[in-house]
This record gives C-alpha cells, structure tokens and sequence, in this order.
C-alpha cells in the first residue's frame, strides 16, 4: 500500500488548522503521514500544531508564501503520493482512500493528477456551495483538455493527489506565483510535460472560504489578471508553433462557449439574473456570495447561487 504524504501549510489559520489537521488524521486510508508547515504564522497557530506533535510532523521556517511552505514540505514528505490541504480546509474522511482507488489502474503515474468535486462552505463549516467538475472532459483528448484549462482552473489542488516522481521531474511550485501556485503547477505539467487531469465525481474536500483568505479577498477582475499572468508565462515556453495552435483553440472554445446574441437579450431583460452577473464580475467570491443571497431575499429568489462559470460540452 502506497503512502501518502499529506502536506498542510499553515499561515495564520489558528481558528481552523485544528479542524483541518484533525481530518487528515482521521482518514479511511490507513498508511498517511501528516506534514504541518508553520509559514510564519504570528497567531496561535504555532502552540495548536505544538500539541500534535506526536502524531504528525511539524517544519517552521519564515514566511515565504504558500509555494515556498509546499515546496518544503515536499521536500520532507516520506510518501509516494502528494496530498496538498490547506490549513483552514477539510478532507472527508474517505477523500484519501477515493483518490487512491483511482491509481491502482494507472500504469505511468507521474502522468496524472487525479482530482475530485468539492464543496464550499464558509467561517462556521456551513455549506454554501459545491464545485462539480465537468465530466465530459473526460472524453476530450490531451490538447482538448488543456484548452479548457487555459480558460479556466476546473479544479482544485486541495481536492487532488500527485506522484511524487512528478514533482521530482516536473518540478514543484513557483514561489512567483504565489496567488494561484496550483494553477501554474497543472498548466506546466498538462502543457509542457503531457500530464493528463483525472476527475472522480465523488466530494471529497470541503474548501473554506472565510473574511481571512486570500480567494475571499481578491476580485475577480485581479483573479482574471492573475490567471491571464499565468497563462502567458506557461504558453510562452512552448514553441511558436504549439503557442500558436493553443491560442486558436482556446480562441474557438471561448467563442463556442460565449452566449448568443439572443441569450444575451434575455438575460439583459432578466434584471435578477443580470444584477446577480454583474455582482460575481466585481467583487470577490466571499462578499460576492454575501450581496447574491442579500439580493435574492429581498427578491424572493430561491435558485441557488452559482459561483463559478459553468461549461457544456463542445465540439471545436
């Protein structure tokens, strides 16, 4: 039985790093090892990772980022598997042994990142929402794929496992990209080492967002800088050839998936559903998700909140 080294990097998370550690421990799957990076933290967290340290192990070191606090805890990591969680995050209890079912079947390993579906859920552990990845990716070869990913990260890191030999000759994550390290790290190993994303339609994560965290704080619109920062940094090492190819697939996708002119009349007309757009287009998803249920309760709207842009298969 593979082990698997699940890291949580741990940055001022003192009223959820409990929580987190907790359910890494308490997993299904029986061979695990838990790794807790202290990046610095100026809160209590240092004395709650203190009281576990006979179960798991605990790096300090000075602040760096979240790719420098990963980075090391690969580095120490015993296990043939990576399992990033973040420390104000929650796995489910079988989240471990589900992404491990998955790799039995896998003949070249380091050519995957198996990923699953995951829910939201907001300061108090209260579900506010779920992410499903969509599964007709699944019949989409790699090219296909990776156009998708260019548009937009589909997934979720905390939600996912690597083999270590990946990380070893792909390399880890880039401390330039400290706002999105993940997305950097999928766009690099799909685009420029042919790695390959495998999703399982099973939740198996519970990805907190809170007041403190930097997903609930920063807007769209610098998400979409940041993405775009990414983007142009991974295309920019392909050849011009490939860059090329990309770009006209990712430019056909985008026209594919963009609504028609008569959708767009009707939902310019729709006020409920236009107000609600124009919220989740300018501020972040915290306050966002915050002024969407305000807006419907004066409203009277009982359809849920979608948070995230959702795609429907195409053909381009």
């Amino acid at each position: 039985m593979d082990k698997v080294s699940i890291v949580i990097p741990v940055y001022n998370n003192e009223k959820y790093v409990k929580e987190s550690i907790e359910s890494a421990l308490n997993q299904t799957y029986q061979n695990t090892e838990v790794i807790a990076i202290d990046d610095g933290s100026t809160d209590k967290s240092p004395e709650i990772l203190k009281k576990y340290s006979r179960k798991i192990k605990i790096i300090s070191k000075k602040n760096g980022g979240t790719s420098s606090a990963l980075n090391a805890g690969i580095k120490a990591m015993t296990g043939e598997w990576f399992k990033w969680l973040g420390g104000d995050d929650v796995l489910l209890p079988n989240a471990v042994e589900e992404l491990m079912k998955v790799t039995k079947n896998l003949k070249n390993k380091e050519k995957f990142i198996i990923v699953s579906d995951f829910y939201f859920i907001d300061s108090s552990g209260k579900l506010i929402g779920e992410k499903v990845i969509d599964k007709s990716y699944a019949e989409l070869d790699n090219f296909h794929m990776n156009t998708v990913l260019l548009d937009h990260f589909f997934g979720n890191s905390n939600a996912s496992i690597i083999y270590r030999s990946a990380l070893t000759k792909f390399g880890g994550f880039d401390g330039n990209f400290n706002n999105l390290p993940d997305y950097e790290l999928w766009l690099r190993y799909c685009l420029l080492n042919g790695v390959r994303i495998l999703s399982i339609p099973k939740f198996l994560l519970k990805y907190r967002i809170h007041q403190d965290s930097i997903s609930s704080n920063t807007s769209q619109k610098k998400w979409a800088q940041e993405n775009d920062r990414v983007r142009k940094h991974i295309l920019s090492q392909l050849d011009t050839t490939k860059q090329a190819s990309y770009l006209k697939a990712l430019k056909e996708y985008q026209k594919s998936n963009s609504p028609s002119n008569v959708e767009k009349m009707k939902d310019f007309f729709n006020l409920k559903k236009y107000v609600n757009n124009i919220i989740l287009k300018f501020f972040s998803e915290k306050h966002s998700i915050q002024l969407v249920k305000s807006y419907r309760k004066i409203t009277r709207s009982k359809k849920p909140i979608q948070t995230k842009k959702k795609y429907s298969k195409q053909q381009w």
